[in-house]
């Protein structure tokens, strides 16, 4: 989320003495995973405000295939691949970091409605109109940037 190495160092330390000194007020009323991925999620974002800069929220890449392609076919269906990652990282880079971070709990972390929502401290409907605005915003992007090719 922070995109700076020595930035994650220190978060990361600072959301595992977070997840020390709150053990005790764990709940099992979700996942420790999903406990875990709140505080350092709240964290993240706590830094970026501080920073005052918006940061990428991941650094997500395709990359780094294999490069045992024998088969033209096979060439092309990883460049098509790279060039659709390409795109998806450019229009996440160009909405803001609220709409990015939801779009990455949603399909990248894989996280339910509910879990988001109990995660942020907001309302299910609350999640559902921020996925519907985030989408929104993000498609119009995608238009603006790419609407002559």
């Amino acid at each position: 989320m922070l995109n700076n190495e020595a930035m994650c160092k220190d978060a990361l330390q600072d959301i595992f003495l977070k997840v020390l000194v709150n053990l005790a007020g764990f709940t099992f009323r979700s996942k420790f995973s999903t406990w875990i991925y709140s505080i350092t999620y709240n964290h993240c974002i706590d830094v970026i405000r501080r920073e005052g800069k918006l940061l990428e929220i991941n650094d997500y890449k395709l990359s780094d295939f294999d490069n045992d392609y024998t088969d033209d076919a096979d060439y092309m269906e990883r460049k098509l691949l790279e060039i659709r990652v390409e795109r998806l990282e450019r229009i996440l880079d160009a909405i803001p970091p609220k709409d990015k971070a939801i779009l990455l709990l949603k399909y990248q972390a894989n996280m339910s409605i509910k879990e988001i929502a109990k995660m942020l401290g907001k309302s299910e409907s609350a999640i559902k109109m921020a996925l519907k605005r985030a989408k929104e915003r993000s498609l119009k992007k995608y238009n603006a940037i790419y609407k002559n090719e």
